[in-house]
This record gives C-alpha cells, structure tokens and sequence, in this order.
C-alpha cells in the first residue's frame, strides 16, 4: 500500500514529522512483562527506587547466577530477548517462549539477537544517547572488536569491556549461546520468578482493566505515553525518531519501580509504566486506597526518605528551578551522584525537567504530585469529623 505523502517540520536540529494519531494498546504482555523483571535483578547495584522485590531477590541470587544474568540482560538486553520469538501465543507465556526459543534455527536466532543490540530501538529514540553508524552484522562477526567499540561508543563511563567480550564471543558460537541462554531463563523463572509472577499477575491485570474505560484513541504518541504513565516525557525522547511510530502498546510493571522502559521493533514501540489505575478526581477522604495506589504512594514516600533528596526539593520550591550543575554545586555532589537522585526524583514525578541551550537539563518542582502525596497522608491526621 503507498503511504500518504507527510510533511515535516522542524524541531531544533533535527527534521521531525508532524504529531500524529497511533494507535494505543494497554495489555498484560506476560513475556515482555517477565523479561523487564528479570532484567530489573541485573540493575539493582545501578539504579535506586527499584521494588523491594527486586532488592531482596537480587541481593539472594547466587553469583553465578547474578553474573549470567548480568551477561544476558546487559549484554544481550530486553529488546532482542523479546524480539527473538515473534509476537504471537509463545509471548502470552513463558514457558512457551522458552520452548519457542529452543525450537529457533541456532544462526537464525544469533543473527535476530546481534540484529537488536545494534540497531535498539531506546539508544535510536533517547535524546541523550549517541548515535554512530551501526555495523554490519558480518563485520561484528569477523571481528568482534567492531561490536565491542561500537556499544562502548553510544555507552557511559560504565562500560564493562571484558562482559562485553564474552558476549561477543557468545555471538560466534550460535549453537552455545543458545543453550546458555535457555538454560539460564529457565532456571531463573522456575527458581526465582514464576511464584512472583503468580503473585504480582492479578494487580497488573488490574491495571489493566482499569484503563479500558478510557478512550486512548485520537492520540498522538507524546499524548498517550502521558495518558498511561502519568508523566510528561517528552524531554527523553529524540522526537524525529519517537514520531515515527504509528502504534505503541503499555504494559504494566511493578518490579521496575517508577522507571519505564521502552524497546520494540521497526513499526510498533512497546513502554512499560509502574502500574497504575488513570487518573481520578479527588476521591472521598474515608474511600480506602487501592493496591496500586498504596504502592504509587509507597514509592514516591521511599524517593523521599533522603536528606539529600528532600533538600534538593526545598531547594528547589525556594529557586524555582535549578539545572544539573547547579544542585551539584549547591550540594556538593559529584555527577554520579547527582544523577542517581535526579533520576529517582524525576521517575517519580516528583521533579519536571526541560533542557536548555540543547542539552543542559532544568528542573523545577512537580507540586502536582507533591500536593497529591501530601493529601493522601493528610487522611491519616483526618478524624473524620
């Protein structure tokens, strides 16, 4: 079918397309959904405010296992696991997807696996990542050092070169790397995530539900991912490459804690969002809170048990707004740190955040949600009366 002609315009450096309508899905996706929980216990030592699920589960792992499952989902990473079996029944539960991915053609499935750490849809659409000419698959093959510069190039200071040898070396051997990864997805879901799953199911189907009530059509992209999440995220994404979907489908999380995470493939964006009901009026001060509710609470109450944190708001109800440099010189932090506890802060919602003069970020108070956490514990000094 030809696709209608469009016009562009322009957005700051880039070319980007006019906002458009797309089509908006909000489902269970249990293996995706799986996927990003088992993924969560590799990046407990990296990221704060994830669920205490997490924490706990991670901190138990033997470290043999911790360390696979540190070469598999920062290694390989959520997008090409979730890629390696088409969409369809083997995603609607693991241990089809397992079956399904021992059943794949061994170079078949390398092939897809390198295809989706080179070409990934959250570096090609995060505003702050680097982009750098991908390689050829063959060339990566032929010489694994290609693969290695191109992934530590568009990464942080944090680059682990010697993991990211031997997940090339893994990419040579297609029939090893295969075993490898069946075995250790199987083992981590029989021993570690099926019982959770079983438990945390009914709360994100509830989620789920609870959006079908809500008419999610007519929106654009950068619309609906606030309609869902209850963020405004624009300022993540580099929108020239955001625009250009035209379908994205949510998927509730728990174990992630505040943060999202997005992937998906060339024509539709998949998005986790802590799980959540859409957003209510001011509901009556004796009706009681629902599970979600009360752990939407209970993560933006943690994001706050922080001296340095509560500061960084005060001073920011104070200034009105700070850039980066400015809270890490008011506070005496280095980078690391500063970005740690931004980052928590602005999954939460607590912070917004704008860029200025390109990259320099800006934040101000959300007082939306600190307005909302202080109203909800403001119930338990109600008498009623």
């Amino acid at each position: 079918m030809t696709q209608p002609e469009r016009t562009f315009f322009s957005f700051g450096a880039g070319v980007v397309p006019p906002p458009q309508a797309v089509a908006v899905t909000v489902a269970l996706e249990p293996v995706y959904n799986i996927l990003v929980s088992m993924a969560a216990l590799s990046s407990v030592d990296e990221i704060d405010g994830l669920s205490e699920w997490a924490m706990r589960t991670a901190e138990a792992l033997p470290d043999a296992l911790a360390s696979q499952n540190r070469l598999v989902f920062w290694g390989i990473g959520v997008e090409a696991l979730a890629n390696a079996v088409p969409y369809g029944p083997a995603t609607e539960h693991f241990p089809g997807y397992l079956d399904a991915l021992a059943a794949r053609d061994p170079v078949a499935l390398r092939d897809e696996l390198l295809y989706w750490l080179l070409h990934s849809t959250a570096w090609r659409t995060l505003l702050d990542s680097v982009l750098l000419p991908e390689p050829e698959i063959s060339a990566v093959l032929a010489d694994p050092t290609i693969g290695i510069r191109f992934l530590e190039g568009r990464a942080d200071d944090k680059f682990d070169h010697q993991l990211a040898a031997t997940v090339f070396d893994l990419f040579r051997n297609p029939i090893a790397l295969q075993r490898m990864l069946v075995a250790h997805l199987t083992q981590l879901w029989e021993t570690t995530v099926e019982r959770e799953w079983n438990r945390v199911r009914p709360l994100l189907q509830a989620s789920v539900d609870a959006f079908e009530g809500v008419s999610l059509t007519g929106l654009t992209i950068l619309e609906a991912i606030e309609a869902v999440t209850g963020r405004d995220l624009r300022t993540l994404f580099r929108l020239d490459a955001l625009l250009r979907y035209r379908r994205i489908r949510f998927m509730p999380t728990l174990h992630n804690g505040p943060y999202i995470v997005w992937f998906g493939d060339d024509k539709e964006l998949r998005m986790t969002f802590l799980a959540r009901r859409p957003q209510r009026g001011v509901s009556a001060a004796r009706e009681p809170l629902s599970a979600l509710e009360l752990g939407e609470l209970a993560g933006r109450l943690a994001a706050l048990a922080d001296e340095t944190r509560l500061a960084m708001l005060f001073a920011l109800f104070e200034q009105g707004e700070l850039s980066t440099q400015a809270i890490i010189d008011r506070f005496g932090l280095n980078k690391s740190a500063a970005s740690r506890h931004l980052r928590l802060l602005y999954a939460n919602n607590l912070l917004r955040e704008r860029r200025e003069d390109g990259a320099k970020k800006v934040y101000t108070l959300n007082q939306r949600t600190v307005g909302e956490v202080l109203r909800l514990l403001g119930r338990l000094a109600s008498d009623g009366g």
